[in-house]
Formats: C-alpha cells, structure tokens, sequence
C-alpha cells in the first residue's frame, strides 16, 4: 500500500488506493509519477471504475509498468486499453502496459 510521500523502487509492486491530493509518487526513468496525476488522468476515461493498480516490475534490468484497471460492464476494454495508453504516453513519454481485470477485484477506496 502506498503511504504519502516518495514510494522507493524496492517497495514494488505498488498498489495505490488513495484520497484526493495524495503526494505519493515514484522516480521511474528519471520521471516523477505521482499517485494523484494517474488518478486524475484515469477520470478522464469513460468505462472504468475509480480504482487502479500499478505495479512495477524490474526485468532485465529495465523498470516495465503495468496499470491494471477494472472496466464497467458496458466498455469495450480494448478501446479503453487504447486510450489509456495513449494518454500515458502523452502524459509522461513513456510506455505503460495497461492490463483489465475483473470488476470486483481491486479494493474500493475508503
């Protein structure tokens, strides 16, 4: 779970559930992420449930990202997958894999 400052590299993978105005954030390629910048870009996307999941892996040496989102039943996950990316890469220049899972499955912000 993320706490509200810098999450380091070796606390992986990161599981974000967290109130507006969080600043808990990660350095990934020399690039700052924050928490609350990914919730507000996910907002944007029509189709998907509040809650999220990165997670960050190390393979071969490389930091590979992974967004796990829960579309609602009516969306067309692989538009939203997408558009998602797209809206990552724009954002912060870097590739993210974006992976739907079933609704239900990531616990419900408090």
């Amino acid at each position: 779970m993320c706490n509200s400052n810098h999450v380091p590299m070796a606390e992986r993978p990161a599981e974000c559930k967290l109130p507006n105005g969080s600043t808990t954030w990660w350095r990934i390629k020399g690039v700052n992420i924050f928490a609350s910048a990914v919730e507000e870009l996910l907002a944007e996307v029509k189709g998907i449930s509040p809650e999220f999941r990165l997670v960050i892996e190390q393979i071969a040496r490389k930091d590979v990202l992974t967004l796990q989102i829960e579309p609602l039943d009516e969306a067309e996950p692989h538009s939203i997958v997408g558009l998602i990316k797209r809206k990552m890469l724009d954002a912060w220049s870097m590739h993210f894999e974006v992976e739907c899972i079933a609704p239900g499955t990531l616990p419900e912000l408090n």
